[in-house]
């Protein structure tokens, strides 16, 4: 299905047939240099309306979610987090005042 479809966000539709030209099935459809990708980026409305500055802190914050999504916080197993300065101490390190952080990746 289109991505026009799946959001409520308007996507134009030079920009939705760049996106769709890099899901073809076929490997001779699909944008060939990444010169042809931009190029067919550039013809969408939306081309240059996001800076790279933008486009940085739009990945950071999605990029967490992501994760956050797939990793339980050492709270969510009885014991509490607490800022660095109150953090434990790790017993391995031989070193006092360093702290951990812990996190379980399932």
């Amino acid at each position: 299905e289109p991505p026009s479809t799946k959001t409520s966000q308007p996507i134009s539709e030079q920009l939705e047939n760049a996106l769709l030209s890099c899901l073809e099935k076929s490997l001779a459809k699909r944008p060939q240099t990444a010169r042809d990708l931009s190029q067919s980026l550039a013809r969408s409305p939306e081309a240059g309306s996001w800076s790279i500055d933008d486009a940085d802190l739009w990945w950071r914050k999605h990029n967490r979610e992501l994760h956050a999504e797939s990793r339980k916080p050492i709270s969510e197993l009885g014991a509490t987090r607490t800022e660095d300065s109150q953090a434990p101490q790790n017993p391995n390190s031989g070193n006092e005042g360093e702290s951990f952080d812990q996190t379980i990746i399932e």
